[in-house]
């Protein structure tokens, strides 16, 4: 299976508010987010992280790392600095494009780093301000943490959500 996520800011104290997350502190932030992930993902399954995966001390990194079940590929974000590659199994800095459920998908964590190409964006990096935004050509799905249950979720469940089934929505 595959999955998409975004802006976990892991360890960030001050996304809490800037987001509302409805979290008390990071370690309750952490843990939910942990415990979410690993509610859904298996050990033999592919989650694209499209960016902003943690702040603070990135010595704290692998051991977020290896609390959390799949094979995560990073799509760099503003705030994944390249001194952190290194914990990560894979990491692309660059728009890339995959193919699921039939279509093709650009990923990116910024949607303005979006190339030129007809169909659907994966993205981050705006939080709570939009789910999905359309324009003439593309479509931009948000699958970042706070518009998405703060959970990974896959490309039929945020192409069903936004056809109108909110199978998201638990």
């Amino acid at each position: 299976m595959i999955y998409y996520t975004s802006d976990n800011h892991f360890n960030h104290h001050n996304i809490i508010g800037y987001c509302f997350r409805p979290f008390d502190n990071v370690r309750h932030m952490n843990e939910a987010m942990i415990r979410n992930w690993n509610k859904i993902v298996k050990d033999d399954d592919i989650v694209y992280h499209l960016g902003d995966f943690a702040m603070g001390n990135p010595a704290s990194i692998p051991f977020i790392l290896q609390e959390l079940k799949g094979n995560i590929v990073l799509i760099a974000g503003n705030h994944d600095r390249k001194r952190n590659d290194k914990y990560f199994p894979e990491v692309i800095r660059r728009p890339f494009v995959i193919e699921d459920e039939g279509r093709r998908i650009e990923l990116v964590h910024n949607p303005k780093d979006s190339r030129e190409i007809k169909g659907d964006v994966f993205c981050g990096h705006v939080h709570e301000r939009w789910r999905t935004k359309e324009t003439t050509k593309r479509v931009f799905y948000n699958v970042g943490v706070d518009v998405r249950f703060f959970k990974p979720v896959t490309a039929k469940q945020i192409f069903e959500a936004y056809n109108g089934n909110n199978i998201l929505d638990s």
